[in-house]
C-alpha cells in the first residue's frame, strides 16, 4: 500500500511538473482576488459617490503595503490594491462628475486635528487619542480629516517630503502654543467616536 500510494504521488507531482499546474491554479487565485478585490472597491466608491455627490475626491498618494510575511506576495498584494484601488476611483469618480485630487499624507494619521500635535503614540491601530490634548475619535476620520484640509495647504504638496511635513506641522503647534490657541481652527472640532462614514483615510470628500 505504501509503495502504491508513493507511485501516485509520484504519477501526480510529474503531471503538475509537466503541465504547469500550479502556476495555472496561481494564476486563477490571483484573477479571482483582482476580481474580488475590484468589486469591493466599486461598491464603496459608489455608495460614497452616491450618498455625497463631491466635486472632488481627495485620495492619499501612498504606497499601500501587503502585510505577509512572503515579501514577494506582499508585493503582489501591494500592486494588486494601489492599481485597482487607483483606477477604480478614477474611473467611478470621473463618470459621476467629481474631480480627483491626490494629497500627501505624511502624519495625516499621527496628528491631533483638535490641537495639531504630531505623535506617533496618537494612534494605537483603529483608535486615535492626542497624548496631549486628549481628542479621541476613529484613527480613519482624524487622517480624512487632515487630509481634507491638505488639498488647499500652502506649504505642503504632494511631493513635499516626510521630514519637511514634519518640520512645519511642528512649526505650526508651536506657533499656537505661543499665540495661546488651543485648538487648529479656533474651535474644537466634531468628536463623534466610532461613527462610520464615507470619511476615511482612503477617499475623502469636498
Amino acid at each position: 500500500m505504501r509503495v502504491k500510494r508513493t507511485s501516485i504521488y509520484w504519477r501526480k507531482a510529474k503531471r503538475i511538473k509537466k503541465f504547469n499546474l500550479g502556476q495555472q491554479k496561481l494564476n486563477r487565485t490571483r484573477r479571482k482576488a483582482r476580481t474580488e478585490l475590484a468589486r469591493q472597491i466599486n461598491t464603496a466608491v459608489n455608495q460614497v459617490l452616491k450618498k455625497r455627490h463631491p466635486s472632488v475626491m481627495v485620495t492619499e498618494k501612498l504606497d499601500i503595503r501587503g502585510k505577509a510575511k512572503n515579501k514577494r506576495v506582499s508585493r503582489l498584494v501591494s500592486l494588486w490594491t494601489r492599481s485597482i484601488l487607483k483606477d477604480r476611483v478614477e474611473f467611478m469618480a470621473s463618470a459621476r462628475g467629481s474631480r480627483r485630487e491626490q494629497v500627501n499624507p505624511a502624519y495625516s494619521s499621527q496628528m491631533c486635528p483638535s490641537c495639531g500635535y504630531v505623535h506617533r503614540d496618537n494612534r494605537q491601530g483603529d483608535a486615535f487619542q492626542c497624548v496631549r490634548c486628549k481628542h479621541a475619535d476613529h484613527a480613519d476620520r482624524v487622517a480624512a480629516i487632515n487630509l481634507k484640509a491638505r488639498i488647499d495647504d500652502p506649504e505642503i504638496f504632494l511631493y513635499t517630503p516626510k521630514e519637511r511635513v514634519k518640520a512645519i506641522l511642528l512649526a505650526r503647534f508651536t506657533a499656537r502654543l505661543e499665540r495661546g490657541n488651543p485648538t487648529v481652527s479656533g474651535r474644537t472640532p466634531d468628536t463623534r467616536n466610532g461613527q462610520s462614514e464615507s470619511e476615511t483615510a482612503q477617499a475623502i470628500l469636498c
